[in-house]
């Protein structure tokens, strides 16, 4: 909210609403018949200045197997094999999206890392 409005002149270097106060904080009436009335903040969430690009690219989970061949382990073992999952290991984002998740309501909490690790043996 730093570059916000302040002064007249600063719509130049800005998009962002000033703070409404007094006179500000009063409904505007865009439409020719003047039967609806926006408020300043209400008019700028409804304006096209909030439309970011929206593309974004997940990766939901990445699954690593291994089965161990019978003539390694035939001397103690008659089955060897190791998995690893990982989940939610990494997104691409719009750089609109300022770091946010564009999954998760407001993108503010990501969704969490998961790492699992499993060896299975039968003897």
């Amino acid at each position: 909210m730093l570059k916000r409005w302040r002064k007249s002149g600063d719509e130049d270097y800005t998009n962002i609403p000033s703070i409404p106060v007094g006179e500000n904080c009063l409904a505007i009436y865009p439409f020719k018949d003047n039967s609806t009335a926006l408020y300043p903040y209400e008019a700028w969430a409804y304006s096209d200045i909030r439309v970011v690009d929206a593309w974004y690219i997940r990766c939901n989970s990445i699954n690593l197997s291994y089965t161990f061949p019978e003539k390694m382990i035939r001397r103690f073992a008659q089955n060897v094999s190791f998995s690893m999952t990982l989940t939610n290991p990494f997104q691409i984002v719009s750089s609109d999206f300022d770091s946010r998740d564009p999954e998760v309501a407001k993108g503010s909490q990501p969704l969490t890392r998961n790492f699992s690790f499993s060896l299975n043996v039968s003897f």
